[in-house]
This record gives C-alpha cells, structure tokens and sequence, in this order.
C-alpha cells in the first residue's frame, strides 16, 4: 500500500512538471535527480532518443552511447542473452534487470503505446545501486511519458528509426522557419554535425521511390560503415551523413558507394552544400534535389552524383532568367565588346573571358589563346581605349564582367538546362 501511494505521488509530481514545462528533457533531468541515476530512453533501434544532461559520469560506455546516439552492441547482445527482449516482443509491461558490459547494470522497462512496443526506458547505475522502489519509480515515468506521444513526432515514429523520421518531419517543414521552431522542440535531440545530405532519384515517370533500387541502398549502406539516417520523401531517397571526424579516404568512399548503386539501379543524385544546423535540412534537401538533375541520363562517362557546390551559380542564373532575359544582367562592355568584334572580326571578347578565367594573369591568358604575350597587351590597350576605361585596375568592375559573360555564356543553353536534359559542364 506504502509503494502505490508512492508511485502515485510520483505519477502526480512528473504530470505537475510537465503541466508547468512541457519540455521532454526538464523531465529527464528531473527524474535523474529523483532517482539518482542518469536515465534514457532509446527507440526500437536502439538509438538514444533522449538522455539526462545535468549528469557528469566519467564512464567510457557512458560517454561513448551518448556520443554517437546509440547503445553499443555489447548491450544489446546481453539484452539477448537475458531473453529481454524477447520478453518485450511478447507485451511484457514490466521492469528488467540485466548485466551491461565492465560489470555494470541496469533496470528497463518498456515503453508502449495503443498496444505497440516503441522503445524503453533505462536507468543505470553509473553512480548508486538500485534499490526496491526504482522499478515502480521507472514505470511512473514510463506512464508520465505518455503524454508526449500526442504531441512529440519522434516517439511517434519510434516504430522506425527516430532519428528517420526527425529528418522526414525536418524535410516536410519546407521551410527553415518551420524547421527552427521543431529543433527548439527537440532541442535535445541533433542529426550530428558537419552534415551532408544527398539526394537520389530517378528519371522514369511512374517509379516510385519505394521500390527495390532503394531498399538495396538504404540497407547496404546501413549495413557498411557509414552512419546516416535516411528517408524517403516525394519519390526520391535522402540520405544525410554526419562527417565530423570523417577522413578524407571515408568521405571518398561513401560517394564512391553511392556513385556505384546508382550506375547499378539507374539513379542520379545530387549532394547538398556542407552545413551544421539541423533547421537548414529543408534547403539543403532542395540543393540535393536541384543538383541531382545536373546528371544526364545516358551519359555514362559522367559520375551520376553530383555536387550543388559545383551548380549553384547556374542555379542561380536558371532562377533569374525564367523571369527576365540575359540582356538585363549584361554589363555595357560586354555588349559593347560583343557588337565591336562582329563588326570589326577582332576577338576581344574572348580575350576578356580568357583573361578572367586565368584570375587577371595576362601570360597564362597569352598561352591559352596560343599567341604571343604583347599580342595579349595590345588587346587590352584596345579594349580600354574602346570602352574609355582602365578594365585592369579595377577589381569591382572585373567581378561584375565575370559575372555578366557566365549569364551570356549560360543563356544560350538555358532551355535545355532548364528541362534537365543534360549536365551543364562549366564556363
């Protein structure tokens, strides 16, 4: 009677809190001060979905589950052994016992919702011993729990990966707005840092993204050494790779896996700009999206992903000339230049592009137009006695030529960039 009453209290103490902060882990670390002991809850991959903050535990397997967002394998394999969960396969609502690795324990109860098992709860005794009312304690917090899966899309999804359908809620967000206001949500809970995300699809009308092409990818990269999470989002397969404390060889590698299934099942996908903030997923799904239409089908000396890095100035260029023409962005030298050598046949105008794409060094220019550097001179005293200006001297003025000659060179094969029929190769 003593030990309801108790737990009822306690039932009443965590709803209390989470009436007053609805914040998921004041209500972790609040129950670590209650029971002593850090506490965590994982999902049905075993991935920590949450865990007490305000605890130091100077404890490798500690650090390391944390660390990476996951138990280790040994834990699970002793969860095995002591047949736990088998035990909660079956339904069985109720705490478990069991050894972790360096001699170290650890109470579970599982967590339940509308009949279907979506991960437990884990206490540890990093820093005291059970005692009898730990048990009844971690099912209170269990129930307490409850009140976020109305609330809470990463419990919701728990059925999968959590951290899948974070970056699926994340993508849906459209917006980085949106998506700032569910990290603040989730403020415990990140994808990683030094992300990337990549994006593949497919070229033929009708095939659904959640066909055998990228079920075999999803799992054979989870199956490599590559952590992601991944999600499958109007017919195209994302995939976002954390890289922090990646070597270059790995980083080589998991393109080289990815450029091999696409080849393999006729994919094409693109890869976003490099970033850190779990609210810039919905634009970087968008750089993924627009860099994989980079990729030409049927040209198999091309790789068949793609870098929006190496795309976005003609990104940037098909947006502006769907609303107005090239003639609008061009600098008045260059068509002035343009118009001279029609009438006269001189060759200025390429002199300028060739001149700019050596970064203003006027002998790598003469060696790329095959002709002699006073040659090179001379054209340039022409062009600045044509267009009254001294062009060299003024490096404002050569970034906005640069820029008006990529819009004149990009608008003649606009359209076609524009219906993804091909790869655009560069200026």
């Amino acid at each position: 009677m003593h030990e309801q009453m108790m737990n009822r209290e306690l039932n009443a103490d965590l709803l209390e809190l989470l009436a007053e902060n609805p914040d998921i882990q004041v209500f972790f670390d609040r129950m670590t001060e209650l029971l002593g002991n850090p506490l965590t809850m994982v999902d049905t991959r075993f991935r920590i979905m949450y865990a007490s903050r305000n605890v130091e535990i100077e404890i490798p397997l500690w650090k390391e589950s944390i660390t990476e967002h996951f138990v280790s394998e040994s834990i699970i394999s002793s969860m095995e052994k002591n047949e736990i969960l088998a035990k909660i396969r079956k339904g069985v609502n109720h705490t478990f016992h069991s050894d972790l690795p360096g001699g170290y324990s650890a109470l579970r109860t599982p967590l339940f919702y509308r009949g279907k098992f979506c991960g437990f709860l884990g206490l540890y005794d990093y820093i005291r011993p059970f005692t009898d009312t730990d048990a009844s304690n971690l099912i209170a917090a269990a129930r307490a729990l409850t009140i976020f899966y109305n609330a809470d899309s990463n419990i919701l999804g728990a059925m999968d990966d959590t951290r899948d359908s974070y970056f699926l809620e994340l993508i849906k967000c459209g917006t980085r707005d949106m998506a700032e206001i569910l990290t603040r949500r989730n403020s415990s809970y990140q994808l990683g840092s030094d992300k990337t995300l990549i994006c593949l699809t497919r070229r033929i009308e009708g095939m659904s993204a959640e066909n055998v092409a990228f079920g075999r990818l999803r799992e054979y990269l989870r199956q490599g050494i590559y952590t992601h999470v991944s999600a499958v989002y109007n017919h195209h397969l994302l995939l976002l790779f954390s890289m922090r404390n990646v070597s270059s060889a790995t980083r080589r590698s998991i393109c080289a896996s990815i450029e091999e299934c696409c080849k393999k099942y006729d994919l094409y996908a693109g890869q976003s700009f490099p970033f850190e903030d779990d609210s810039f997923i919905p634009l970087a799904y968008k750089q993924a999206l627009k860099a994989s239409l980079y990729a030409e089908p049927g040209d198999k000396t091309l790789p068949h992903i793609c870098s929006y890095e190496d795309y976005f100035l003609y990104d940037v260029m098909n947006a502006s000339l769907r609303v107005y023409p090239a003639a609008l962005y061009e600098h008045p030298i260059v068509s002035r230049l343009s118009a001279y050598d029609k009438e006269f046949g001189t060759k200025y105008l390429d002199t300028l592009r060739t001149y700019l794409l050596n970064f203003c060094n006027m002998k790598s220019t003469a060696v790329d137009l095959g002709v002699h550097y006073n040659t090179i001179k001379y054209r340039f005293s022409m062009i600045e006695e044509i267009m009254g200006r001294d062009i060299r001297s003024d490096p404002e003025l050569l970034m906005r030529l640069a820029m008006s000659l990529r819009i004149r060179d990009y608008a003649g094969e606009h359209r076609r960039l524009h219906e993804g029929t091909y790869r655009q190769k560069g200026v």
